[in-house]
């Protein structure tokens, strides 16, 4: 009996203990401070990212500073990243005339087969293609992972979050703070 408790507690630890990707708890705007340097932490202004889209023409993450970013680390061939297309689709409409960007990773998908999804317009946001290498710089080893990225680069949260109504909520409340700057 002994032993089934404590392998339930370590299965239990291991499991809701050591999720990495679950995202901290909401701050206070008031509680928020940015660490000054650039990391992969929440208050860590953003790494840079630069590489190419899959019309071959290069940006930059800083490209985007002054808008609220998603970026979306993703894979064709992960349930749970395509699962996501259509709330995605959904974010860049709601938040078309808003200072607002989805910006994508994809990880290891063949470019014809990405094509095909914007084409479709399953896809409708822009993102770097090869990013595997972007990937490991940010320590992404598991996917969908999400970093929301305030309109002056700083990591304001990050994970697999999975309520997207939580989500919205969040880049309404950083767009929100935005409008009273």
């Amino acid at each position: 009996m002994i032993r089934k408790i404590v392998l339930f507690l370590v299965v239990f630890l291991f499991v809701h203990g050591c999720n990495r990707s679950t995202p901290p708890p909401p701050l206070k705007n008031q509680e928020f401070k940015t660490s000054g340097k650039v990391g992969l932490q929440v208050g860590d202004f953003a790494p840079e990212i630069t590489g190419t889209d899959l019309d071959g023409k290069t940006f930059k993450l800083s490209d985007y500073r002054g808008k609220i970013v998603l970026l979306d680390f993703w894979g064709q061939w992960c349930r749970p990243c395509r699962a996501m297309y259509p709330h995605n689709r959904d974010l860049v409409a709601r938040f078309k005339t808003k200072p607002f960007a989805l910006l994508g990773v994809n990880l290891n998908d063949r470019k014809e087969d990405l094509a095909a999804l914007v084409d479709e317009g399953i896809i409708t946001w822009r993102f770097w293609i090869p990013g595997a290498d972007i990937a490991r710089e940010w320590n992404v080893d598991s996917v969908p992972f999400l970093v929301l990225i305030d309109s002056n680069g700083v990591i304001r949260r990050y994970g697999s979050f999975g309520d997207a109504e939580f989500l919205e909520k969040e880049i309404e409340r950083l767009l929100d703070e935005l409008d009273k700057t």
